[in-house]
This record gives structure tokens, C-alpha cells and sequence, in this order.
């Protein structure tokens, strides 16, 4: 389990108000398994007047899967940087995810890599219930860390 912002935010990209995620519960060489309250913080710079919509699940998932891609690296290597090339199958059951009172859950499994992909399963859920699911596919950055 990991619960410092500071080694979470050293996992991925995003820094400050924009690291998303609270801890991670679990993982192993195929899974994620993450929490986050900052759905409800006044602060997300995702967020608008009108709320947080739960289109912004995919980037909860999306520092997931930067996560497990961190945590999976072998040690005598850096992770690789990714970007985002696409979110396909995206199912949101909810419309905002500010007005969920618990903790969020983000879950993520990697479904096939190679040397320049990496492809993920990954589902947002509250309370149970599924909020946002869908699958991210990231193009790896040639070269450590960049």
C-alpha cells in the first residue's frame, strides 16, 4: 500500500492539484488497484462551476495506469513516460463525481503491451457501484523518464 502524495506523485506525470490519486491499495505485474477522494475537493483543477463531470474518471484512470506503469518498471530502469493516444468503450453511469460522498476506486489491468503500447482495461467505482469504465491505450515515450 502506498499512501505518501509525495511517492505517489513521483509515479506520474501530473504534479500538485493535479495528482488525483490518494493511495494505491494494491498492485501486481497486470493490476492496479487506487483510491481517491480528490473528486470532492474544491480545489481539482478539473473542476467548474458546475461540478466534475465524471468524463474526468478516464483521467483517474489515466494516473493509474502512469502508476502501475512507475511501479512496474524493473529496477534498473526509469519508467518510460506515456501519452494518452485514446479512451474507447467509455460507459459513464453517472453523470458528476463530486456528489459522491466516498471514496473512489480505480482499478485498472493492463490487457496487452509492447514495446511502444501498453493497453488497459479500467473501471472508477464508488460505493460498489461502477461510476466510469472503459479501456485507455498509452503510447510509450522513447527513452527513460521522459
Amino acid at each position: 500500500m502506498i499512501t505518501d502524495r509525495a511517492r505517489l506523485a513521483a509515479l506520474i506525470p501530473q504534479q500538485g492539484a493535479m495528482c488525483l490519486l490518494d493511495s494505491v491499495e494494491y498492485w501486481d505485474g497486470q493490476r492496479i488497484i487506487c483510491t481517491s477522494m480528490q473528486h470532492r475537493s474544491v480545489a481539482n483543477p478539473l473542476r467548474t462551476r458546475a461540478g466534475l463531470s465524471s468524463l474526468h474518471g478516464v483521467e483517474f484512470a489515466a494516473q493509474a495506469v502512469a502508476a502501475h506503469g512507475g511501479l512496474t518498471a524493473t529496477a534498473q530502469e526509469r519508467p518510460r513516460g506515456g501519452l494518452l493516444l485514446s479512451a474507447r468503450d467509455c460507459v459513464f453511469h453517472r453523470r458528476r463525481l463530486d456528489n459522491i460522498a466516498g471514496p473512489l476506486t480505480i482499478e485498472a489491468e493492463q490487457m496487452g503491451n509492447n514495446d511502444q503500447t501498453r493497453l488497459y482495461r479500467f473501471k472508477v467505482s464508488a460505493q460498489d457501484a461502477i461510476v466510469v469504465e472503459g479501456r485507455v491505450a498509452v503510447m510509450l515515450r522513447d527513452g527513460a523518464g521522459q
